[in-house]
């Protein structure tokens, strides 16, 4: 599955589809944006505004420390269907 975290948009993309999604809990990491691939993926890191520096991307084998974001994002993609199906039942009466 290809998933992508873009924390200072708070955007979760799965397969390319967005979603809002609160990503505030990775500000305090320096996380920019998260990338996986099915097995792996890579951190990206934010500019530490103090030190000007960049940490290098570090690549990760294991999503699980991010999965309250897919989660959530699995939550936040499933609403609009339902709104849907609640809707076109509503008017079929």
């Amino acid at each position: 599955m290809r998933v992508t975290i873009v924390v200072d948009d708070n955007l979760v993309l799965v397969q390319g589809q967005p979603e809002t999604v609160d990503c505030s809990g990775l500000l305090s990491q320096n996380v920019h944006a998260v990338q996986w691939y099915d097995t792996w993926g890579e951190v990206e890191y934010a500019t530490d505004l103090q030190t000007g520096i960049r940490r290098a991307n570090a690549r990760i084998t294991d999503f699980s420390r991010f999965q309250t974001y897919l989660d959530t994002w699995e939550s936040a993609a499933q609403r609009p269907a339902a709104k849907a199906a609640s809707t076109s039942t509503a008017n079929i009466g």
